[in-house]
């Protein structure tokens, strides 16, 4: 009988943790990433977290959050579910020096994008730019894609719809850190929640 027990406990343990594992929750660079959040009431999940470095310095904590647990970029970018990336300043940032950060990928990086996605990360630039002149150490940028409302942007909590923005351009950004030519291919298998990044802290 207390066998039985055991076995139902530990049954009823498993269940709990549903079908796509075990919660996950980081702290980066001092910065907290929770394992659970709600977006247009979706609940979504820490997919995996890390740190953007400019030459040695870091500049920026990085988390994407998911339905469920994704290990690829294909997965991750292969359908229309929902996500969101938060972008936590680290250090003192002209919202000039990333846009180009973000323009220089599509450049020397990556492929040349065509005329109509070259113009919306240029508009994308220029909202940021007129929301946040300076990201300050600890303000955050968030990235949401919403099947059926579309992509959205906000800087420290104040939402900006960006209506005509489909899930390729976000996929296009999203690409910067996931895609075969991220700028950084230790940040990207940490955002992938791979097992050397599935860890209570990173950096």
């Amino acid at each position: 009988m207390k066998q039985h027990f055991i076995r139902l406990g530990l049954a009823l343990g498993l269940a709990s943790l549903g079908p796509a594992g075990p919660a996950l929750a980081l702290d980066v660079a001092g910065v907290h990433f929770d394992d659970q959040i709600v977006v247009a009431g979706k609940p979504l999940r820490l997919n995996g977290a890390g740190v953007g470095y400019r030459f040695l310095f870091k500049v920026y904590a990085v988390g994407l959050y998911l339905p469920e647990r994704r290990f690829s970029a294909q997965e991750v970018m292969g359908n229309d579910e929902p996500r969101r990336m938060v972008i936590t300043a680290l250090r003192e940032l002209s919202s000039s020096d990333f846009n180009d950060a973000v323009m220089n990928h599509f450049g020397p990086r990556g492929e040349d994008p065509d005329a109509r996605a070259a113009q919306k990360v240029l508009h994308l630039g220029r909202i940021i730019t007129s929301q946040a002149p300076v990201l300050k150490k600890g303000d955050s940028l968030t990235l949401d894609w919403q099947p059926g409302q579309g992509m959205s942007m906000s800087y420290n909590q104040n939402v900006t719809p960006l209506p005509g923005h489909d899930v390729g351009f976000y996929n296009t950004l999203l690409a910067i850190w996931l895609g075969d030519k991220a700028s950084d291919p230790t940040l990207r298998s940490h955002l992938l929640g791979r097992p050397s990044a599935s860890r209570a802290s990173v950096d």
